[in-house]
């Protein structure tokens, strides 16, 4: 039997994330006091309705969008990595297998030099944060270009790594 492991990674939410939830949020408090203040009192449901709906607009599209989650996923060879929007919604990303893995590497190491080249399509799915060397759950920014056509940055733990440095001999470098 294969090995199994999950790891869930929380995306660091930006400033234009926060901008924009703070800026709807307004948008909906100023139609509310709108619709009560200046339409006729026969228009004021009708104005609180379209206030219900935008909230329904933004809970339902904007904030998940602004609320994300990466859940890496080993099992069986490979490496499935799940979008999570405002823990509701779970999307499949992507499945990367180990054979079609070129390398990986902790971001900056020499052992990537020779795979970054032009052309190559980067896909950051790391949490965005900075990562310091003696955070509590020992997690570093590690690089893999998969199939040398795709670099894929994530935030891995020791155990994720060295189960996949197990599956995968010769590919995975721990510098």
């Amino acid at each position: 039997m294969d090995d199994f492991i999950e790891y869930t990674v929380k995306k660091k939410t930006t400033n234009k994330q926060k901008l924009i939830r703070v800026l709807n949020w307004a948008f909906m408090v100023y139609l509310a006091f709108m619709s009560i203040i200046w339409l006729p009192v026969q228009f004021v449901a009708i104005g609180l309705f379209v206030v219900v709906g935008y909230w329904f607009l933004y809970h339902f599209i904007i904030y998940p969008m602004t609320d994300l989650e990466f859940d890496y996923i080993y099992c069986e060879k490979e490496i499935t990595i799940d979008k999570v929007m405002a823990r509701k919604k779970r999307k499949q990303f992507a499945v990367y297998s180990l054979e079609k893995m070129s390398v990986l590497a902790p971001l900056g190491s020499e052992k990537l030099k020779r795979y970054d080249l032009d052309g190559v399509k980067v896909v950051d799915l790391s949490s965005g944060a900075a990562i310091d060397e003696d955070n509590e759950t020992g997690e570093k920014r590690y690089v893999m270009f998969y199939d040398t056509k795709t670099k894929v940055i994530l935030d891995l733990s020791p155990e994720f790594v060295k189960i996949i440095q197990n599956n995968a001999l010769g590919k995975v470098y721990l510098d």
